[in-house]
């Protein structure tokens, strides 16, 4: 049938929309090429090299792997000879208020690093030169490539940390950069704070391809392929992370640049990160080998033991933890984060940090932990109130990611949350694992070598306002009781001691999840997935004997209270 005007044939149809493909993708690329060319400082292309605007001399496209004092093992794609520089005069001064973010740069005497001056003037800048003895910051070993420079930076700085620390190399054209270009200045200038400060490290290394690769199996690479160091990795992990599973394979982006915030570093205490540079200064390794341990083993560092054992191999269990959800819905600009500066500012001088460069001033948490954490009864008060504010918000983030993980088909998810019975939100988890502490007093220690600005009277704050832990350990195996199963034996309650070291900690772990196994095995995850409403049905039937046992529960407590 013929329609008024002309006839759409397909070819004419697709030629039409492939023209207008091609226009629209020449459009885009010379509007790259108009604001990259109009910015100060960039970089213009002639013949192989990369010259600097204003200046003489070429750079290099480098690889991490001609660092300090090792040797290329050729993945190094040199262009022509670096020109020379001077160091440049160390970074601005401070804010009023304390630096807020710092660019911790591993450099040689040979690099030139003014670029970091000329493009990104609102960084403070802390520059190490490895092989001058005599530089304003260096290093007392010139060993392990960057991973000497971020030890000792992290080591000297821990009492006094930034909020945001990006640790990089001196070189501004390097391949692994995440831009056309391979230009740092880009890349940094688009990297996103606040998601930093809610996630606490971030690999600056962003593949444009799906996936993480798989560059090092410790149980079958042979040292014949030193560049996977896969036996050397073997060792080295358990020399570095006593009592933690070597993993099968270690599947993270390259290259050792990355951001961490104060409060991901500080999960450690100092002495682990002393322990670190003492392996790196006493290893047999050399430099090329060290480094590339330490460069793909950053990620471990900032997660905590139990987060560590259960996301690792053999379990790989997703993690939705609630602090780093708890940061999220209290940044700057966040409903939560005005209820909470409108009921405290008042009465809390310094709730909140000096303004940032956008003019956003985020919660100071140390000064709000003094105001909810304690057993008094106006410190109970505000925590409530806090409470109110902050776990409806978590909760609905709790939700939308435990929709995410079961479209994915994982047969588990864990919520690490440290108030679970207090949220409520026990009642929709099919097992709640306590782990729990005997000695309060070490628990305390360990709040104080996580968290050096807390007291003595702080940290005993902060285990009181978490609840009994006997009460908590009770709680959760009468889950099994409720349930009709064996009240030490059942899923529905099992228990971590961490009393012991981590190798104790990590076979309470594996047996806890042998527990879960026997009672919920991996295939029934498939079903929920592929019949929805069997898996509806499922959660509405867990939801109901966790609330009968909630109520049974509460019952006893009742009636033990009435005999007192």
């Amino acid at each position: 049938m013929l329609y008024a005007g002309a006839i759409n044939t397909v070819r004419s149809s697709s030629t039409r929309r492939l023209r207008l493909l091609i226009l629209v993708f020449l459009l885009l690329c010379g509007f790259y090429w108009f604001t990259t060319e109009s910015s100060s400082g960039q970089a213009s292309f002639r013949k192989g090299t990369i010259k600097f605007a204003g200046s003489s001399g070429t750079r290099n496209f480098a690889s991490p792997n001609w660092r300090f004092g090792g040797n290329s093992n050729g993945r190094s794609r040199q262009m022509e000879a670096p020109m020379q520089a001077a160091v440049p005069a160390p970074g601005p001064t401070a804010t009023k208020g304390g630096i807020k973010k710092d660019l911790v740069v591993a450099s040689m005497l040979e690099d030139n690093t003014t670029w970091l001056y000329d493009s990104l003037p609102d960084w403070h800048k802390s520059i190490y030169v490895v092989d001058d003895k005599y530089a304003d910051l260096t290093v007392a070993t010139n060993k392990g490539r960057e991973s000497m420079v971020y030890l000792t930076y992290i080591i000297d700085n821990y009492d006094h940390l930034p909020d945001y620390m990006l640790f990089i190399h001196s070189q501004r054209y390097q391949w692994h950069n995440d831009d056309p270009y391979y230009d740092g200045v880009p890349m940094i200038k688009r990297f996103q704070l606040p998601y930093l400060e809610m996630i606490g490290y971030v690999n600056l290394r962003c593949a444009w391809v799906l996936g993480c690769p798989e560059e090092i199996h410790p149980m079958t690479d042979t040292d014949r392929d030193a560049v996977h160091a896969g036996p050397y990795f073997y060792n080295g992990f358990k020399e570095l992370f006593p009592g933690v599973k070597v993993p099968d394979t270690v599947a993270v982006s390259c290259c050792a640049q990355f951001g961490v915030a104060r409060w991901k570093i500080r999960e450690r205490p100092k002495s682990d990160y002393e322990r670190y540079r003492k392996w790196l200064l006493n290893t047999d390794l050399d430099d090329d080998m060290s480094g590339r341990i330490m460069e793909y083993s950053w990620h471990t560092t900032g997660k905590s033991t139990v987060s560590s054992l259960l996301s690792s191999p053999p379990h790989n269990l997703p993690i939705i933890d609630a602090d780093v959800l708890a940061r999220k819905v209290v940044e700057p600009g966040t409903a939560g984060y005005k209820a909470i500066a409108n009921y405290f500012g008042p009465s809390t001088p310094d709730l909140l940090l000096p303004p940032d460069t956008d003019g956003k001033q985020a919660l100071n948490r140390p000064a709000l932990g003094r105001r909810v954490f304690g057993d008094s009864e106006e410190r109970k008060r505000d925590r409530t109130i806090l409470n109110k504010i902050v776990h409806p918000a978590v909760r609905w983030e709790v939700y939308k990611s435990l929709l995410y993980y079961y479209l994915r088909g994982n047969w588990a998810v864990v919520l690490d949350v440290p108030l679970l019975f207090e949220s409520g939100m026990d009642v929709i988890c099919g097992t709640v694992i306590v782990v729990a502490v005997k000695d309060p007093a070490a628990q305390m220690a360990r709040l104080r070598a996580r968290d050096p600005h807390l007291t003595a009277e702080d940290a005993e704050n902060r285990v009181k306002s978490q609840g009994d832990v006997q009460s908590k350990v009770k709680k959760a195996l009468y889950r099994n009781r409720a349930s009709e199963q064996d009240l030490d034996k059942g899923s529905r309650g099992v228990i971590v001691w961490n009393d012991g070291d981590k190798v104790d900690l990590a076979k309470e772990v594996d047996k806890a999840i042998l527990t879960i196994q026997e009672n919920s095995p991996r295939w029934w995850s498939w079903v929920l997935l592929l019949a929805p409403p069997v898996g509806v049905a499922a959660a509405v039937w867990n939801m109901a004997i966790n609330f009968g046992a909630q109520r049974s529960w509460d019952q006893k407590v009742k009636k033990e209270r009435a005999k007192l």
